[in-house]
């Protein structure tokens, strides 16, 4: 079953930047490698992070997001792991190197918790979605190469919405899949739909 128009406007509007469950402002700053945090009026309230492979470094962070207790977690790319930090910025755990077997990475881009502390990354060069708990305890995968349904080609973000539905962006594809919390495919949004980086644009038609 296609989704209906109602159904897109709200995925759009789950964009993973507004729906952190604290009332601050984050950014992530790829080119210089660290985190910092704003309150609500724009203030810088806490820094952290250099250029490194170290616990509490990053190379090119690629995404972020909040789940349990407020910690942070970070997509740092470029060491190909997810690093965990409590909300004042101390660093937790980490997980991930650069492979193709379970919890491995390959350049992953994106990544959503839902609420029960599970961590889905999109690890786009490897072309999988991987799950984990909280602690980076691998659970499942699913994906693989290829254009078919449930496989991927550059999956680069991840939703989660609270009706417990996980959305795969991939930017080569120009697609939108949509799948259970244990990966089993239910649609695909293809037709009309323009990616770019953290933009997507739908034209008429994009919903039967």
């Amino acid at each position: 079953m296609n989704p209906s128009n109602t159904k897109v406007d709200t995925f759009l509007a789950k964009s993973k930047k507004w729906q952190q469950e604290m009332e601050l402002l984050r950014a992530l700053i790829m080119e210089c490698n660290y985190v910092e945090k704003f309150d609500s009026s724009g203030s810088s309230t806490n820094k952290w992070g250099v250029k490194g492979k170290n616990n509490g470094e990053f190379i090119c962070p690629c995404d972020i997001t909040v789940g349990e207790e407020d910690n942070i977690y970070i997509v740092d790319t470029g060491n190909n792991r997810i690093q965990k930090f409590d909300s004042s910025g101390n660093f937790i755990t980490a997980w991930g190197q650069c492979g193709v077997e379970k919890g491995q990475f390959n350049y992953p881009r994106g990544m959503a918790v839902d609420s029960f502390g599970n961590i889905y990354v999109a690890d786009t060069g490897n072309c999988l979605v991987q799950k984990f708990d909280g602690q980076g305890n691998f659970i499942i995968s699913w994906g693989g190469k290829g254009t078919g349904k449930g496989q991927f080609r550059h999956p680069v973000s991840v939703i989660w919405d609270q009706a417990g539905y996980v959305y795969i962006i991939d930017d080569w594809l120009d697609n939108i899949q949509k799948f259970d919390l244990w990966g089993n495919f239910i649609y695909s949004l293809d037709k009309n739909i323009f990616i770019d980086d953290n933009f997507i644009a739908l034209s008429d038609g994009a919903v039967d």
